[in-house]
C-alpha cells in the first residue's frame, strides 16, 4: 500500500484561536522566522534589495546602520508580542546604543502594519512614549495596506471605479 501524500501547503497553514488571539501550527510543524538578511529573502529575491543598494550608495553599511527585521506576516499581533516585538525592541535599542542616534524604521507592504503595531506595543508596554521618542526618529511605511487593500477589494468586487486626473489637468486636485 502506497503512503498517503498530502500537498505541502496542507502542513503550512495556521489556525487562529479567538480566545487567546494566537495562531497555532499544525501538529509536528514548527513555523519560525529566518534570522538576519535571510528573513528578508523570498525565493532567492532580496525583498529590500533596491532600497538596501541605494542606502549603501549613500554611505550606509549593512549590519551597522541598515538592520533587517524578519517576521511572519501570517501571525497575529498577540503572537508578535511574544517573540518578534521583543526581538525588534532589542535590535533598535542595540542600534541606538551602538550608533548614538535614533533609528528610522521602514516597512514594505505588510511590514508597515507590523511596524506600526510594534510602535504601539513599545509605547504601551515597553518604556512608553519616552522610549519611542528617544530611539525612533521616524517611521516611513512603503506601500503599506493601511485601508488601501480594503478599497482595492471594494473596487474589484463591487465594480467601484477610481478616477484619476493627472496634476495640471482640468479637474485635478490642488494641494496648497
Amino acid at each position: 500500500m502506497a503512503p498517503s501524500v498530502q500537498p505541502v501547503d496542507a502542513n503550512l497553514g495556521l489556525t487562529f484561536d479567538p480566545t487567546t488571539n494566537r495562531t497555532k501550527s499544525p501538529e509536528h510543524v514548527q513555523v519560525r522566522v529566518a534570522e538576519g538578511w535571510a528573513g528578508l529573502t523570498v525565493f532567492g529575491y532580496e525583498v529590500y534589495g533596491n532600497l538596501t543598494q541605494r542606502l549603501e550608495s549613500e554611505g550606509f553599511v549593512r549590519d551597522v546602520d541598515i538592520l533587517p527585521m524578519g517576521y511572519d506576516w501570517r501571525l497575529s499581533v498577540a503572537d508578535w508580542e511574544q517573540e518578534a516585538f521583543p526581538r525588534f525592541f532589542r535590535t533598535i535599542s542595540d542600534a541606538v546604543s551602538k550608533n548614538g542616534q535614533p533609528v528610522v524604521l521602514t516597512g514594505l507592504s505588510m511590514a508597515a502594519p507590523f511596524t506600526h503595531a510594534f510602535l504601539r506595543w513599545a509605547n504601551a508596554k515597553r518604556g512608553g512614549k519616552s522610549w519611542v521618542q528617544k530611539n525612533v526618529h521616524a517611521f516611513v511605511p512603503v506601500g503599506g495596506p493601511f485601508n488601501g487593500a480594503v478599497n482595492a477589494l471594494s473596487a474589484l468586487v463591487g465594480g467601484m471605479a477610481f478616477a484619476y486626473t493627472p496634476p495640471g489637468q482640468p479637474g485635478a486636485a490642488k494641494f496648497t
